[in-house]
């Protein structure tokens, strides 16, 4: 399970890794105590006040290299653990995450993927932008952007249907993007799995762009 979760989270790309988990609720992954300032922090967290802690003393304290990621680890709704959970859809507005961009309001920090832990727990990962050259990118071509960072999230959404998920990871980037966006962009999460739904719909019935 160890080497499953390494190769999941692709912990492999990191030189330098420091994990705290001062719950001690994970116990697959191995101790990571590289001193800061690190490639990766991993951080297990309860709620939301320690999530938006984290996220905070990493960018003022300069905890993460440029160009570095922050993971939180915290607890599904649905956990088995008797944890209360986080919503997902709570996580934007209580952490100040901007909508169009997925920064941070007053950090360098962006959110760029949602991925399944494990059962009781989901990964979300945020990237140290500090010294990334800015451009004048169009917003709307900043949140497709975006969303390319988040495909693996949006598989993880089909995994229960294996014709759907096969039929997705076959499409060219571009037409997954754009899937992508349309589906994790509903800020309700009834909207999402509406979008969802229509989506797995629409690949059983032979249907690739979004546009058709």
């Amino acid at each position: 399970m160890t080497a499953e979760l390494i190769q999941k989270l692709k912990l492999e790309k990191y030189e330098t890794i420091h994990s705290e988990d001062p719950h001690a609720f994970d116990d697959k992954l191995p101790p990571y105590n590289a001193s800061y300032p690190v490639d990766l922090r991993i951080v297990y967290i309860k709620d939301l006040e320690e999530m938006l802690v984290a996220i905070l003393e990493s960018d003022s304290k300069n905890l993460i290299k440029e160009k570095g990621s922050l993971m939180l680890v915290y607890p599904k709704l649905q956990n088995k653990i008797q944890l209360e959970g986080i919503h997902r859809d709570a996580i934007f507005p209580y952490c100040h995450v901007s909508d169009e961009t997925g920064i941070v309001e007053g950090t360098q920090l962006q959110f760029t993927q949602m991925l399944s832990y494990d059962d009781n727990f989901t990964m979300i990962r945020l990237k140290n932008i500090k010294g990334l050259k800015k451009t004048r990118t169009a917003p709307s071509d900043q949140r497709v952007a975006l969303y390319e960072d988040r495909i693996g999230e949006l598989e993880a959404l089909l995994s229960h249907d294996t014709f759907a998920l096969k039929f997705f990871k076959e499409l060219p980037k571009g037409m997954q993007k754009d899937w992508t966006r349309h589906v994790l962009s509903a800020k309700r999460e009834e909207t999402q799995n509406k979008r969802l739904q229509s989506m797995i719909q629409g690949f059983h019935n032979g249907i690739r762009s979004k546009n058709n």
